[in-house]
């Protein structure tokens, strides 16, 4: 019989399997658009990503971790259709009506007429976007990751031969943004006929239940807004005080960030209604998950970091092109910003594991307001490099107060013996790094891996005991 820790490995490995891939892809779809559209274009599309995003952020309101969290409280279909469609009729009406107005509020800004109708182009993916957010909860919940995987990884094929085919006939900036949009509306469609397997999806108008819904996410909604408010306004106001192509230098590195700040949902979605339950029911097995999230983390982040600043140049010009070299130095910026939105993800998962999403909220109107400010400051000055810098204070601040409130309210231990043997790994890897620092940037990264991961093997800082461990039946 299949156990749930085997199960949740199973279903973490396709998503991971399914994200690196994604990944990949994604890093080739930008190298791709970053040198058709160089550096002015690409800073006239991330202008507009940003725009949307801004929106998107306000869309989401936390009904994502709520349906996660919802959901695990329990196995009745009836009970989780119910759920399900309440949840994805708010998200629907929500995210259609304020991206109208963001397509609206777009047109009054002080941008370009280019820049305005790409912010219009490109709205409909970011609806297919939130809908598919919903969609990938069910999955997660019924642990059958395999088929939104493999959607995933076919909706961004589509989306890079889309691409293609718009550069190879030299259509421009608007053909890029509608192809793109075209991708994600075929991606929803196939993803929602997938989830009706594990749920069949209909839409819920229980005003009741809805209003319950708001309350659960109302703190959690509060203070993702707040928290990924100051994530999009540096390039807006970048955008407003400096030329598209200083936009394209700053996103070419942040579109880096992005990606790898979309890894962590991966586990963490996964495990939520496990930790939901266990906080309740066993707390030395919920002690358990967090301490191995803790340690998944720092074997990622540490040779990321190592790696990824000594490389910082040739990694630029390979995913970007050479006209974006110069942004080497905020990519190490950014990487270390990185490493700091990783563990804040890990601490507000756990938070609202145990209901005390409320208490983030002063912290993200803080950090929100004190970056809005800093942004306003020294980016009309100093540019791309003061975004880069306001961005990494801003989230080691918040990492630094979600860590307090984990540790205040799960009365967590940390221990610091994966954390040094990582460290001490992903320096000696560092060392390699470094001395083949002028050979091909691929093979660097090659070999440098294959030097961390021998030394990961044996000193034994994972084993299948502890991944067993994390999740009993």
């Amino acid at each position: 019989m299949t156990t749930a820790t085997e199960l949740i490995a199973k279903n973490s490995a396709w998503h991971l399997g399914a994200k690196v891939l994604g990944i990949i892809i994604g890093i080739i779809t930008i190298a791709i658009m970053t040198r058709y559209l160089g550096t002015a274009g690409f800073g006239t599309y991330a202008t507009a990503l940003a725009w949307l995003q801004f929106f998107g952020i306000l869309v989401d309101f936390g009904l994502y971790l709520v349906l996660l969290s919802e959901l695990g409280k329990t196995d009745d279909p009836s009970e989780q259709q119910k759920i399900t469609g309440n949840i994805m009729s708010l998200r629907i009406i929500s995210g259609g009506s304020l991206l109208l107005i963001s397509i609206a509020l777009g047109w009054l800004m002080p941008y370009d007429t280019l820049t305005k109708l790409v912010i219009t182009f490109l709205a409909g993916s970011f609806l297919c976007q939130l809908i598919n957010q919903i969609l990938t909860a069910i999955f997660q919940k019924h642990l059958a990751m395999a088929r939104g995987a493999w959607v995933e990884i076919i909706s961004k094929l589509l989306t890079m031969i889309l691409l293609l085919i718009a550069v190879w006939q030299n259509w421009g900036i608007l053909s890029v943004a509608a192809l793109i949009t075209l991708a994600n509306i075929i991606g929803t469609v196939v993803i929602w006929q997938l989830s009706k397997k594990l749920i069949r999806i209909k839409l819920y108008f229980d005003t009741n239940y809805q209003k319950k819904i708001i309350i659960l996410a109302w703190p959690l909604a509060l203070a993702t807004i707040f928290n990924l408010f100051y994530f999009k306004t540096d390039t807006i106001i970048l955008s407003i005080f400096h030329p598209a192509s200083t936009v394209g230098l700053y996103a070419a590195p942040y579109r880096i960030l992005e990606v790898l700040i979309s890894l962590p949902p991966i586990f963490l979605g996964l495990l939520l209604p496990q930790l939901t339950k266990y906080y309740q029911t066993n707390k030395e097995l919920f002690w358990q998950q967090i301490k191995l999230g803790l340690d998944v983390f720092h074997a990622f982040l540490i040779p990321l970091l190592v790696g990824g600043i000594i490389l910082a140049r040739p990694l630029i010009t390979l995913l970007a092109g050479k006209e974006f070299s110069e942004a080497d130095y905020l990519l190490q910026i950014l990487l270390l910003a990185t490493a700091c939105i990783f563990y804040t993800q890990l601490f507000t998962y756990i938070i609202v594991a145990i209901g005390k999403q409320k208490n983030i909220l002063p912290i993200a109107v803080t950090a929100s307001l004190l970056a809005l400010a800093l942004y306003f400051v020294f980016i009309p000055s100093g540019g791309a490099g003061a975004a880069a810098l306001t961005t990494l204070v801003i989230e080691g601040l918040v990492m630094i107060s979600y860590l307090y409130l984990t540790k205040k309210y799960t009365l967590l231990k940390l221990s610091f013996i994966n954390f040094y043997k990582i460290f001490l790994i992903s320096l000696l890897m560092g060392s390699i790094t470094f001395i083949i620092r002028d050979w091909p940037v691929i093979i660097n990264i090659i070999l440098s891996t294959l030097v961390y991961l021998f030394g990961l093997k044996y000193s034994k800082v994972f084993s299948f005991s502890k991944i067993r461990a994390m999740v009993k039946t």
